[in-house]
C-alpha cells in the first residue's frame, strides 16, 4: 500500500507540474491570441461563444450577490450533461443552488433550458478556454473568481489545467462521476507505456471521490493504482433514462409520431417491430436481404427508421440507399416534425394498404420510441462507435449493434447483465438471418425493471452523500 501511494503521490505531482506549465503558456499566449482572434473564424467563434459569459444574466456569479452555490459542475457536451441531469434535478427540487460550467456550445441550448425555469438556483458559464486570464482585462475570465461552491462534480473526461488546478484548494471537495478507463486500459497495461500511466494516475488521484461507470472500470483503476480514496460503482443515466421511458405516452402524444405509435399498437405484434436507432447509410445495407424486404413489403415486419443525422443531406442519402434495395415500385413513408393531423392519417392509411419502411425526422424523441419497438439495431457500430445502448436495453428491447464496441461502456453493461439478448452484426446483410430465430423471443424484462429500481433505491443516498448529508 505504502509503494502504491508513493506512485500515487509522484504521478499527482508530475500531473499539476504540467498542467501549471500550461497555464503559464495560455496566460504568456493570451495577449498574442486576442491580436489574432479576427484572422481565425474557429477563433472567433470561441471568442463569440465565451464573451457571451460578459453580458448573460445567467453567467452573473453568486459571487456578485453575496450567495454561494451548493453543487458547481463540468460538462463537456450533451452526453455528459445527461450523465448528470438526475443530480441536477435531484439538487433543484431539493432548493439547491448550481452552477454549470459547460465546454460546447452543442449544449449551451439545453443548459438555457434548465435556467430558464429555475432562475434563482442556476448560474451558468461557458468555460473560458481562450478567454482565461488571472484578471477580468480585455475580456478575461478567471474561473477562481467566478466559482462560489466548495463541490466540484466533474463528468467522464476532459480534465481541463484550470480545473484541476482549482481543484488544489483546501476548501475544495472534487467528485468525478461515470468515470472510465474504457479505450485507455489496453495502452495503462504496457509496460512502454509507462508514462501513460503515470499521467492517468496523477489525474484521477487529484479527486476526492469516484464513480466509475461499470465494475470493469473499478476493477481497471484498482489496476491503475487508484486505492487511496473510495470507488464505487454506479451509472446515474440509468435515473434519466429510466425517467424519460416512464413518460414515453406523454412525450410521443405531443409529437405526430403519436399517429405512427397508435397504429402499431392497435395493427402490429411488438415483437414484429423493428426500430434502427441512429442510423446512418451504411445501416440501410441490412436491406441487402431479400427476405427481410419480403417480410417488410408483406407486412410480416414493420421497419422504422430514426436517422442520426437529420440534415437534409443525411437523409436523402438513407431514401436513395433503401431505394437501392425496394426498387422504385414500393413505398417509402416519413414523418416530419412538421406533419399535420391530416397527413398523418393519409401517411398511416397508406402504411396500411401498402406496407413499407417509415423514416422519421421528428427530433429528440428516440429514447421515448424505444419502448414500442421489440427489436432495435443501434447505428454507428458501422463507424466511429456504436451509439447508445443503455435506452433501448432498458426499454426491454432485443438489441443488435455493430462491431464497433471499444469505445461504449454501455455495451459492457448489457453484455455482463443480459448477455444472451445483445447480438454484433459484424455483416449487415446477415441481419435478418440473425433477426429471425428469436422474432418471438421476449427479453428479460423483469430484470432490467430491477435494475431500474436498485438504482433509484440508491440514488438519493449517493446523492445525498456529495452533499455531505
Amino acid at each position: 500500500m505504502q509503494q502504491k501511494f508513493s506512485r500515487v503521490t509522484i504521478s499527482s505531482s508530475a500531473v499539476l507540474l504540467v498542467h501549471r506549465l500550461i497555464l503559464v503558456i495560455r496566460i504568456a499566449l493570451f495577449i498574442p491570441l486576442r491580436i489574432t482572434t479576427p484572422l481565425s473564424w474557429q477563433l472567433k467563434n470561441r471568442k463569440k461563444f465565451e464573451d457571451k459569459n460578459l453580458s448573460d444574466p445567467a453567467s452573473c456569479s453568486f459571487k456578485m450577490s453575496g450567495l454561494q452555490a451548493d453543487v458547481t459542475f463540468h460538462i463537456s457536451s450533451e452526453g455528459e450533461l445527461e450523465q448528470v441531469r438526475p443530480l441536477i434535478d435531484y439538487y433543484l427540487q431539493k432548493g439547491n443552488r448550481l452552477e454549470i460550467i459547460y465546454s460546447s456550445p452543442s449544449v449551451e441550448h439545453r443548459c438555457q433550458q434548465i435556467y430558464s425555469t429555475h432562475l434563482a438556483q442556476i448560474r451558468l458559464l461557458r468555460l473560458p478556454l481562450l478567454s482565461y486570464f488571472p484578471v477580468s482585462w480585455w475580456g478575461g475570465q478567471s474561473l477562481a473568481d467566478w466559482i462560489s461552491s466548495n463541490k466540484l462534480i466533474m463528468c467522464r473526461y476532459d480534465f481541463y489545467s484550470e480545473l484541476l488546478l482549482f481543484m488544489q484548494r483546501s476548501t475544495i471537495t472534487t467528485i468525478l462521476v461515470s468515470a472510465t478507463l474504457k479505450g485507455k486500459i489496453h495502452k495503462l497495461q504496457k509496460r512502454e507505456y509507462w508514462w501513460w500511466r503515470v499521467y492517468w494516475r496523477g489525474i484521477y488521484s487529484q479527486f476526492s471521490r469516484i464513480i466509475v461507470a461499470t465494475p470493469q472500470d473499478e476493477e481497471y483503476f484498482y489496476q491503475l493504482g487508484i486505492t487511496t480514496h473510495p470507488l464505487q460503482n454506479f451509472d446515474f443515466r440509468i435515473i434519466q433514462v429510466a425517467s424519460r421511458i416512464m413518460n414515453s405516452a406523454s412525450t410521443i402524444k405531443k409529437t405526430p409520431m403519436q399517429s405512427l405509435i397508435e397504429y402499431l399498437e392497435q395493427s402490429i405484434p411488438h415483437e414484429q417491430r423493428v426500430l434502427v436507432g441512429s442510423a446512418w447509410p451504411i445501416e440501410m445495407d441490412i436491406l441487402a436481404s431479400r427476405p427481410l424486404v419480403e417480410q417488410i413489403i408483406a407486412g410480416n415486419l414493420q421497419l422504422t427508421i430514426a436517422p442520426h443525422n437529420l440534415s437534409s443531406e443525411s437523409i436523402t442519402t438513407i431514401i436513395n440507399s433503401i431505394r437501392t434495395y425496394l426498387g422504385p415500385e414500393n413505398p417509402i413513408y416519413i414523418f416530419t416534425p412538421q406533419m399535420s393531423e391530416q397527413e398523418q392519417h393519409s401517411v398511416i392509411q397508406q402504411l396500411q394498404d401498402r406496407p413499407g419502411p417509415v423514416i422519421t425526422t421528428v427530433p429528440a424523441i428516440l429514447c421515448e420510441l424505444y419502448i414500442y419497438y421489440g427489436h432495435v439495431l443501434v447505428g454507428g457500430g458501422h463507424g466511429r462507435s456504436i451509439h447508445s445502448l443503455l435506452e433501448p436495453y432498458l426499454a426491454g428491447a432485443n438489441l443488435f449493434c455493430g462491431p464497433k464496441t471499444f469505445r461504449s461502456t454501455e455495451y459492457d453493461i448489457v453484455k455482463k447483465h443480459s448477455s444472451p439478448f445483445i447480438t454484433v452484426v459484424d455483416s449487415l446483410p446477415d441481419f435478418y438471418h440473425l433477426l429471425k430465430p428469436i422474432l418471438i423471443r421476449n427479453s428479460d424484462r423483469a430484470f432490467r425493471q430491477e435494475l431500474i429500481c436498485q438504482h433509484q433505491e440508491k440514488f438519493p443516498l449517493i446523492a445525498a452523500e456529495f452533499l455531505g448529508e
